[in-house]
């Protein structure tokens, strides 16, 4: 069988691949086999794509009632932001207990990619003229936030709900990241132009190469959590007013009593003077 091949986002199985004079390149998907012998022209390029999502959310919302002698009103904004980026499937050949026999004629290039197998060291080969590689780093981050305010003059309204109430959601956010990992079997690596080349940082362990990161953005859960959050706010505001309102009563009862024992304290003084 002869491919000049390029291999995007579909898998393909087959054993033999030959494509003298022409680049390979299997984007995002895997080449799979028994036995892998791979005779590639040129470059062979290896490179996991990351599913992405995104998520972005504002809303403002405002009203207002005006009646004799009372203005109620309420006015908020909130902003929702998430961003998702992650290999979840990885880009490789993966051969079975056949192994691999795989030369390229000029660069192999892995990008959070992985050339894995089945077999026993000895059975697995990569001669290429050069090697690169690098890992892909995945991320997830969201956040939320909200404010809000709310009016009421309204002289009929609990002592609480005059004047002007905020109303603060406490922030939500999250992160999370991984680095899915470029990765070949044990075996052997013959680079040709380069024999000594570093490969300290080079992965063996193709089986824990990919690192999958999980979604972390649940826009159901995080809009529970502003809700509650803005609840708490409303309630410790309401309670705060209310200490306010008792602290300043009992200071005017005390200031009451102490105008009432002066008053008595000096009319005996006049008595006794008299």
């Amino acid at each position: 069988m002869r491919y000049d091949v390029s291999i995007v986002t579909d898998n393909l199985l087959c054993e033999n691949i030959k494509a003298p004079g022409q680049d390979t390149n299997i984007i995002g998907s895997k080449l799979e086999g028994e036995t892998i012998k791979m005779e590639v022209g040129k470059d062979l390029n290896i490179e996991s794509l990351q599913e992405k999502e995104t998520y972005d959310e504002k809303n403002k919302s405002a009203s207002i009632s005006i009646s004799a002698g009372s203005i109620n009103g309420s006015a908020s904004q909130g902003k929702t932001n998430s961003n998702y980026e992650s290999v979840t499937d990885q880009a490789g050949i993966h051969a079975g207990q056949g192994g691999f026999d795989i030369e390229v004629g000029k660069n192999t290039d892995l990008k959070g990619a992985v050339i894995a197998s089945e077999a026993t060291p000895d059975k697995n080969k990569l001669s290429t003229d050069t090697l690169t590689y690098s890992d892909i780093e995945n991320k997830a981050e969201y956040s939320a936030n909200s404010i809000g305010v709310n009016i009421n003059t309204d002289k009929n309204a609990k002592l609480n709900e005059k004047g002007i109430t905020p109303n603060i959601g406490t922030p939500a956010k999250g992160e999370a990241e991984s680095t899915t990992k470029s990765a070949i079997a044990e075996g052997t690596i013959e680079i040709r132009s380069n024999p000594n080349q570093d490969l300290s940082g080079l992965s063996r362990d193709t089986q824990n190469a990919l690192n999958e990161l999980g979604k972390i953005f649940d826009k159901k859960k995080v809009e529970e959590q502003q809700e509650l959050a803005n609840l708490f706010g409303q309630i410790a505001f309401e309670e705060v007013h209310k200490i306010s309102y008792r602290a300043k009563d009992a200071a005017q009862k005390e200031l009451d009593k102490a105008k009432d024992i002066g008053d008595g304290s000096f009319c005996l003084e006049k008595a006794v003077l008299v």
